[in-house]
């Protein structure tokens, strides 16, 4: 997610550095992503491919470091975990399990919330408005789809930060990629 607070559009420049042996160990793979048109909140997705060039098999530790125009964002070491061994098999990395759950975001005085059911059913509710009802289910390219019962009502893709946290597009089927955060309510 890249957050930039000025307002406008920005052109930014991602720089991906893959380093070996340490977080300042020697790079092995490095590659410039120019994103244009940026807003002040986007999410954006990035494929990093490695070609033939690293070698994943002599014991080194691996490292990602992201430069945003130039600067340096961060530094984490590559692990591996069970479940990317499992990944590319799966239809989508948010299932309809993960959703479950109230999540909310307030804006100012305004809060916005989204109710999501076991059952597929869910409640969407913001302040001084009358709570909508309506059904839920993900397809198969990991897109979020929403129905009031008579059209389709959000065709988005949430992107997981965290556990309990969770972007959602700012407008249905949104080309801007604007997102909000929500935070699931503790159980």
């Amino acid at each position: 997610m890249v957050i930039h607070g000025k307002g406008t559009p920005q052109d930014i420049t991602i720089g991906i550095k893959l380093r070996k042996g340490s977080e300042n160990g020697t790079e092995v793979w490095s590659k410039d992503f120019v994103l244009t048109d940026v807003r002040d909140k986007s999410v954006q997705t990035l494929t990093l491919d490695f070609g033939e060039g690293v070698n994943w098999n002599d014991d080194s530790d691996f490292y990602l470091a992201t430069f945003i125009d130039g600067e340096e964002a961060g530094v984490s070491k590559v692990t591996s975990v069970p479940y990317a061994f499992v990944a590319q098999s799966l239809d989508g990395v948010v299932t309809k399990e993960f959703l479950v759950g109230t999540w909310t975001r307030e804006d100012g005085s305004e809060v916005y919330s989204y109710t999501f059911n076991e059952d597929g059913t869910g409640v969407y509710f913001r302040t001084n408005y009358s709570p909508k009802n309506f059904t839920y289910y993900m397809n198969s390219n990991g897109n979020m789809l929403m129905d009031d019962g008579n059209t389709l009502v959000y065709a988005q893709i949430p992107v997981i930060i965290s556990k309990n946290k969770v972007a959602l597009p700012y407008e249905p089927n949104a080309e801007n990629r604007d997102y909000y955060i929500f935070t699931r309510e503790e159980q």
